[in-house]
């Protein structure tokens, strides 16, 4: 589901917030730009090494 949307969305650095509703199916509730998460100065290998990090 993510990989489809990556597919679609021009921008080199998103979020997607998925669910999964009890039924198990999941559903995209939300795509973000960026613009709140304050990647301003971040470099996509700083991002990267938090998750491995973590």
């Amino acid at each position: 589901m993510a990989l489809e949307c990556a597919k679609r969305i021009e921008s080199q650095f998103f979020s997607v917030d998925v669910i999964e509703r009890r039924d198990g199916t999941k559903r995209i509730v939300e795509i973000g730009d960026g613009q709140v998460s304050d990647i301003i100065g971040w470099t996509a290998e700083r991002f990267a090494q938090l998750w491995i990090d973590s």
